[in-house]
């Protein structure tokens, strides 16, 4: 099955079709590829139902994972993997049931690392995509539900907190080719740490901000995650 399918993990257990919508981006993604509006998949199932088990309602912070191949001595081959949660988030447990999907692998292309470089594990569709059957799961289904790891996030949730000041106090907003223009009457200190914590982040997010009629308005644009994220945040006020 691994030359015929994608696999995806999710929590909701009910999907009929995928879309080619990303609202989520990736920390660090400086090669694009991670941020795309695009179908995410990978030929790794195992991989996949770490997404089906970790709650993200219930997750404050970010996900860690991936998977690396190696060659062994005796020429089999040995998938390491690492899986890890917001050490803040850990032991409140935020596991939860889910399904894993087996998708047609006909509309996916292999991601490469960077731009030109080697394929990773990860594959994308831009065009909608309909299971061919899911596998429902329960946490203690997956094999590695207690070798999750923690990891600091603070600086990350700071920029949550940061985030929902800014765009809490927004009370105007335009699109612009890439994204999103706004006011805001968040204190202009408040957006300038914002700013600052938002480029280390996510260095393929462009942020300006100026301060105009006593308002700091902000321009903000990037990658379509961006964008749709943008759209769900500010759209209404745009409308």
């Amino acid at each position: 099955s691994r030359d015929i399918v994608i696999f995806q993990g999710s929590n909701d257990r009910t999907i009929d079709e995928f879309l080619p919508r990303r609202t989520s981006l990736e920390l660090h993604d400086v090669g694009g590829r991670g941020n795309l509006g695009a179908i995410y998949g990978t030929h790794d199932g195992l991989w996949s139902m770490f997404f089906a088990t970790v709650d993200r309602s219930a997750l404050r912070g970010s996900i860690s994972n991936g998977v690396s191949r190696y060659d062994a001595p005796d020429g089999r081959t040995v998938d390491v993997y690492h899986f890890s949660v917001s050490s803040e988030s850990l032991p409140e447990r935020p596991f939860t049931s889910g399904a894993l999907y087996l998708l047609p692998r006909d509309t996916f292309e292999r991601i490469p690392f960077f731009p030109g470089g080697p394929p990773s594990p990860e594959w994308a569709s831009h065009e909608p995509v309909r299971p061919i059957c899911r596998i429902l799961l329960e946490p203690k289904d997956f094999p590695f539900l207690d070798d999750i790891g923690g990891h600091d996030d603070g600086p990350l949730l700071e920029l949550g907190d940061l985030t929902d000041q800014v765009l809490g106090a927004a009370n105007a907003a335009e699109r612009i080719d890439g994204g999103f223009r706004f006011a805001t009457t968040a204190d202009r200190d408040v957006v300038d740490r914002w700013t600052e914590l938002g480029a280390s982040f996510f260095p393929d997010v462009d942020r300006s901000a100026d301060t105009v009629d006593g308002q700091t308005v902000v321009s903000m644009t990037g990658p379509p995650a961006l964008q749709h994220w943008l759209e769900e945040r500010l759209g209404h006020l745009a409308d």
